[in-house]
């Protein structure tokens, strides 16, 4: 499952704990690892935690054309301040850069007290960036206007393979609590509609362990494992490891609400253009864009 990502408050853990954060610490960084080599042979990477639940769209179209969009090189749900836990990064010179700072930064991370995960690593750097080379490889944005602008400004810098420009949008079930951890209460926590256009994917971040993180998508009708009696491993399987198959197989309305949705457009975004996007595609001079990208903001 994937870290709780929030804030940690209390005493420090006991000893006996260590080795285990340590442990979650450093099998985190497998994702920036991989990630790395995606990249370098030329593939677009998608990863995702174990706790990533998704809705019924064109997940990868949605992407495409979210980054697309913008002229992005990456796309993240936004926390604190990227979630690692779903993220998307093409095969970009800007990528390729984040993505080899934010492994280099590894042995650093791992070595501090306490390790940090990969996310953590993000936060850090975050908090102040260009004092640190992975806080030199990228730059954030959400509204569309900023993000062009990032991307514009590294372009006439000709500064491409320097850094990457990470667009983020807000967690999906956001529209239903305007909290990014109210999705974790489940006295609290809506029914989100897995048919909503703004719903690609659920997540739940702020639930701890692996227990509470299934009630929340049970809660939500988002658990697709028959698993309540148990699951074992598959038949031949050498490693052994417990295996669920589908509710679906047990109970055939198990996702009715997931394939009888009216249509199955794109997440992340929707309606049409601005007309910005049309005057820019046209050929318009770096004098124009500059005036026409002046109001903008990351």
């Amino acid at each position: 499952m994937a870290q709780n990502s929030g804030a940690t408050t209390g005493p420090a853990p006991a000893a006996a704990d260590m080795g285990t954060r340590a442990g979650f610490a450093a099998a985190s960084w497998l994702k920036p690892a991989l990630a790395l080599r995606a990249l370098q042979l030329g593939a677009a990477v998608m990863v995702a935690d174990t706790d990533v639940a998704y809705a019924p769209k064109p997940l990868w179209a949605s992407y495409l054309a979210f980054l697309e969009q913008a002229g992005a090189d990456g796309a993240f749900m936004q926390e604190l301040p990227l979630n690692t836990g779903q993220f998307v990064l093409l095969p970009t010179p800007g990528a390729l850069a984040f993505a080899a700072a934010w492994n280099a930064s590894a042995p650093a991370a791992l070595g501090s007290s306490p390790p940090l995960a990969d996310q953590k690593a993000l936060e850090a750097a975050a908090r102040e960036p260009g004092a640190s080379a992975l806080g030199s490889s990228f730059v954030q944005c959400s509204v569309l206007c900023g993000c062009i602008k990032a991307a514009f400004e590294r372009k006439r810098r000709g500064r491409e393979g320097a850094y990457a420009v990470l667009r983020h949008y807000m967690a999906p079930h956001f529209m239903y609590t305007y909290r990014r951890c109210t999705i974790g209460d489940p006295l609290w926590a809506p029914r989100v509609d897995p048919c909503d256009w703004a719903v690609l994917y659920l997540h739940p971040v702020c639930a701890s362990g692996a227990a509470a993180k299934e009630r929340l998508l049970r809660l939500q009708g988002f658990w697709f494992m028959d698993s309540e009696q148990g699951c074992a491993p598959q038949r031949g399987a050498a490693s052994g490891v417990p295996a669920c198959v589908p509710l679906q197989w047990r109970l055939p309305q198990a996702e009715a609400a997931f394939t009888s949705c009216p249509v199955y457009g794109l997440g992340l975004v929707h309606g049409g253009e601005p007309a910005v996007l049309a005057m820019l595609r046209a050929g318009a001079t770096d004098e124009e864009v500059q005036q026409l990208l002046a109001p903008c903001k990351a």
